[in-house]
Protein backbone atom coordinates (compact mmCIF):
# COMPACT_ATOMS: atom_id res chain seq x y z
CA UNK A 1 0.00 0.00 0.00
CA UNK A 2 1.43 3.45 -0.86
CA UNK A 3 2.67 5.47 2.10
CA UNK A 4 1.71 8.82 0.57
CA UNK A 5 -1.98 9.71 0.46
CA UNK A 6 -4.64 11.59 -1.47
CA UNK A 7 -7.84 12.34 0.46
CA UNK A 8 -10.74 13.41 -1.73
CA UNK A 9 -13.77 15.44 -0.74
CA UNK A 10 -14.62 17.43 2.40
CA UNK A 11 -14.26 14.40 4.68
CA UNK A 12 -12.88 15.95 7.87
CA UNK A 13 -13.03 12.74 9.99
CA UNK A 14 -11.12 10.85 7.29
CA UNK A 15 -8.47 13.58 7.12
CA UNK A 16 -8.12 13.73 10.89
CA UNK A 17 -7.84 9.95 11.14
CA UNK A 18 -5.08 9.87 8.50
CA UNK A 19 -3.13 12.53 10.37
CA UNK A 20 -3.59 10.76 13.71
CA UNK A 21 -2.19 7.54 12.24
CA UNK A 22 0.83 9.33 10.74
CA UNK A 23 1.50 11.27 13.94
CA UNK A 24 1.37 8.08 15.98
CA UNK A 25 3.73 6.35 13.57
CA UNK A 26 6.28 9.07 12.79
CA UNK A 27 5.75 12.08 15.08
CA UNK A 28 5.84 10.52 18.52
CA UNK A 29 7.26 13.43 20.54
CA UNK A 30 6.35 17.09 21.00
CA UNK A 31 9.63 18.01 19.31
CA UNK A 32 8.77 15.92 16.24
CA UNK A 33 5.33 17.55 16.01
CA UNK A 34 6.95 20.98 16.25
CA UNK A 35 9.76 20.54 13.74
CA UNK A 36 8.65 17.75 11.37
CA UNK A 37 5.01 18.54 10.54
CA UNK A 38 4.20 21.02 7.76
CA UNK A 39 0.73 22.32 6.85
CA UNK A 40 0.57 23.94 3.41
CA UNK A 41 -2.31 25.48 1.45
CA UNK A 42 -1.97 24.93 -2.31
CA UNK A 43 -3.88 28.14 -2.99
CA UNK A 44 -1.16 30.60 -4.10
CA UNK A 45 1.54 28.20 -2.86
CA UNK A 46 4.94 29.20 -4.25
CA UNK A 47 6.97 26.46 -5.90
CA UNK A 48 10.00 27.24 -3.74
CA UNK A 49 7.94 26.95 -0.54
CA UNK A 50 6.65 23.54 -1.60
CA UNK A 51 10.15 22.47 -2.60
CA UNK A 52 11.57 23.55 0.76
CA UNK A 53 8.92 21.58 2.65
CA UNK A 54 9.44 18.43 0.60
CA UNK A 55 13.24 18.46 0.45
CA UNK A 56 14.05 19.42 4.04
CA UNK A 57 15.34 16.41 5.95
CA UNK A 58 13.63 15.41 9.22
CA UNK A 59 14.94 17.27 12.25
CA UNK A 60 13.81 14.79 14.91
CA UNK A 61 11.46 12.17 13.49
CA UNK A 62 12.11 9.26 11.16
CA UNK A 63 10.06 11.04 8.48
CA UNK A 64 8.58 14.48 8.08
CA UNK A 65 4.86 14.76 7.33
CA UNK A 66 3.82 17.37 4.76
CA UNK A 67 0.07 18.00 4.54
CA UNK A 68 -1.20 20.01 1.55
CA UNK A 69 -4.80 21.24 1.58
CA UNK A 70 -6.69 22.34 -1.56
CA UNK A 71 -4.29 20.17 -3.56
CA UNK A 72 -6.48 20.53 -6.65
CA UNK A 73 -4.85 23.99 -6.96
CA UNK A 74 -1.35 22.53 -7.46
CA UNK A 75 0.07 23.35 -10.89
CA UNK A 76 1.85 20.92 -13.20
CA UNK A 77 5.35 21.89 -12.02
CA UNK A 78 4.35 21.30 -8.40
CA UNK A 79 2.69 17.98 -9.24
CA UNK A 80 5.85 16.82 -11.02
CA UNK A 81 7.97 17.80 -8.01
CA UNK A 82 5.76 15.75 -5.68
CA UNK A 83 5.99 12.79 -8.07
CA UNK A 84 9.80 13.06 -8.14
CA UNK A 85 10.00 13.12 -4.34
CA UNK A 86 7.79 10.02 -4.13
CA UNK A 87 9.86 8.21 -6.77
CA UNK A 88 13.14 8.96 -4.99
CA UNK A 89 11.72 8.04 -1.54
CA UNK A 90 15.04 8.89 0.03
CA UNK A 91 14.30 12.22 1.67
CA UNK A 92 12.32 11.04 4.67
CA UNK A 93 9.06 12.72 3.68
CA UNK A 94 5.43 11.54 3.90
CA UNK A 95 3.04 13.52 1.69
CA UNK A 96 -0.70 13.87 2.35
CA UNK A 97 -2.77 15.74 -0.25
CA UNK A 98 -6.32 16.86 0.48
CA UNK A 99 -8.40 17.84 -2.57
CA UNK A 100 -12.03 18.65 -3.28
CA UNK A 101 -11.70 16.82 -6.62
CA UNK A 102 -8.95 15.28 -8.74
CA UNK A 103 -9.38 15.43 -12.52
CA UNK A 104 -7.38 12.48 -13.87
CA UNK A 105 -7.73 13.73 -17.43
CA UNK A 106 -4.70 15.87 -16.50
CA UNK A 107 -1.76 13.48 -17.14
CA UNK A 108 0.30 14.71 -14.17
CA UNK A 109 -2.63 14.12 -11.80
CA UNK A 110 -3.33 10.68 -13.23
CA UNK A 111 0.30 9.61 -12.82
CA UNK A 112 0.46 10.95 -9.29
CA UNK A 113 -2.82 9.35 -8.18
CA UNK A 114 -1.45 5.96 -9.22
CA UNK A 115 1.35 6.39 -6.66
CA UNK A 116 -0.88 7.47 -3.78
CA UNK A 117 -3.28 5.75 -1.43
CA UNK A 118 -6.56 7.36 -2.52
CA UNK A 119 -9.49 7.58 -0.10
CA UNK A 120 -12.74 9.49 0.22
CA UNK A 121 -14.61 11.12 -2.63
CA UNK A 122 -17.64 9.86 -4.49
CA UNK A 123 -18.18 6.11 -5.02
CA UNK A 124 -16.40 4.93 -8.14
CA UNK A 125 -18.52 5.11 -11.28
CA UNK A 126 -19.27 1.76 -12.92
CA UNK A 127 -20.53 0.88 -16.38
CA UNK A 128 -23.83 -0.27 -14.89
CA UNK A 129 -24.37 3.16 -13.31
CA UNK A 130 -23.98 4.55 -16.81
CA UNK A 131 -26.48 2.18 -18.42
CA UNK A 132 -29.17 3.01 -15.88
CA UNK A 133 -29.20 6.54 -17.32
CA UNK A 134 -29.71 5.37 -20.92
CA UNK A 135 -33.42 6.14 -21.18
CA UNK A 136 -33.46 9.23 -18.96
CA UNK A 137 -30.41 11.46 -19.17
CA UNK A 138 -28.50 11.18 -22.44
CA UNK A 139 -26.38 14.29 -21.90
CA UNK A 140 -25.42 13.23 -18.38
CA UNK A 141 -24.74 9.71 -19.58
CA UNK A 142 -22.27 10.90 -22.23
CA UNK A 143 -20.51 13.14 -19.71
CA UNK A 144 -20.12 10.22 -17.32
CA UNK A 145 -18.91 8.02 -20.18
CA UNK A 146 -15.91 10.33 -20.53
CA UNK A 147 -15.22 9.94 -16.80
CA UNK A 148 -15.54 6.15 -17.00
CA UNK A 149 -13.16 5.94 -19.96
CA UNK A 150 -10.41 7.46 -17.79
CA UNK A 151 -10.21 4.19 -15.83
CA UNK A 152 -11.95 1.53 -17.91
CA UNK A 153 -11.04 0.02 -21.28
CA UNK A 154 -13.56 0.38 -24.11
CA UNK A 155 -13.73 -3.41 -24.47
CA UNK A 156 -14.68 -3.81 -20.80
CA UNK A 157 -17.45 -1.22 -21.12
CA UNK A 158 -18.81 -2.93 -24.22
CA UNK A 159 -18.71 -6.33 -22.49
CA UNK A 160 -20.65 -4.91 -19.55
CA UNK A 161 -23.10 -3.30 -21.97
CA UNK A 162 -23.71 -6.61 -23.72
CA UNK A 163 -24.32 -8.38 -20.40
CA UNK A 164 -26.66 -5.62 -19.20
CA UNK A 165 -28.66 -5.60 -22.43
CA UNK A 166 -29.07 -9.39 -22.41
CA UNK A 167 -29.90 -9.74 -18.72
CA UNK A 168 -31.61 -6.49 -17.76
CA UNK A 169 -33.36 -5.34 -20.93
CA UNK A 170 -34.50 -8.58 -22.56
CA UNK A 171 -37.71 -8.68 -20.53
CA UNK A 172 -38.12 -4.91 -20.33
CA UNK A 173 -38.62 -4.01 -23.98
CA UNK A 174 -40.31 -5.50 -27.04
CA UNK A 175 -38.54 -8.39 -28.76
CA UNK A 176 -38.03 -6.36 -31.93
CA UNK A 177 -36.26 -3.58 -30.02
CA UNK A 178 -34.22 -6.10 -28.09
CA UNK A 179 -32.91 -7.70 -31.30
CA UNK A 180 -32.12 -4.31 -32.80
CA UNK A 181 -30.16 -3.47 -29.68
CA UNK A 182 -28.09 -6.63 -30.07
CA UNK A 183 -27.24 -5.55 -33.61
CA UNK A 184 -26.19 -2.11 -32.35
CA UNK A 185 -23.84 -3.75 -29.82
CA UNK A 186 -22.48 -6.13 -32.45
CA UNK A 187 -21.81 -3.23 -34.81
CA UNK A 188 -19.97 -1.34 -32.03
CA UNK A 189 -17.87 -4.41 -31.32
CA UNK A 190 -16.78 -4.65 -34.95
CA UNK A 191 -15.91 -0.96 -35.13
CA UNK A 192 -13.90 -1.12 -31.90
CA UNK A 193 -11.85 -4.05 -33.19
CA UNK A 194 -11.02 -2.21 -36.42
CA UNK A 195 -10.64 1.38 -35.19
CA UNK A 196 -7.97 3.56 -33.62
CA UNK A 197 -8.26 4.75 -30.03
CA UNK A 198 -10.37 7.86 -30.70
CA UNK A 199 -12.77 6.04 -33.01
CA UNK A 200 -13.07 3.21 -30.47
CA UNK A 201 -14.33 5.63 -27.87
CA UNK A 202 -16.67 7.22 -30.40
CA UNK A 203 -18.00 3.76 -31.26
CA UNK A 204 -19.17 3.10 -27.70
CA UNK A 205 -20.66 6.60 -27.54
CA UNK A 206 -22.62 6.04 -30.76
CA UNK A 207 -23.85 2.67 -29.48
CA UNK A 208 -25.14 4.21 -26.25
CA UNK A 209 -26.94 6.99 -28.12
CA UNK A 210 -28.58 4.45 -30.47
CA UNK A 211 -29.67 2.24 -27.59
CA UNK A 212 -31.06 5.24 -25.73
CA UNK A 213 -33.11 6.23 -28.77
CA UNK A 214 -34.26 2.64 -29.19
CA UNK A 215 -35.50 2.42 -25.59
CA UNK A 216 -37.36 5.73 -25.88
CA UNK A 217 -38.98 4.97 -29.25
Amino acid sequence: MPLHQLILGPDVPLRDKALRVLKARFLKTPEALKFDLNYLDAQDLAFQDLKAALLTLPAVAERRVVFVSRAEKLDEQQLELIEQVIDRDALGCVIVLEAAQWDKRVPARKRLAAKLEVSGGEPKLTAFDLFRDLPRDRAGMLARLGELLEDEAVENILGALRWWWCHEMKRSIAAVKYKKGLLVIQEADQRIKLSGLLSREQSIEVALVKLSSLIKA
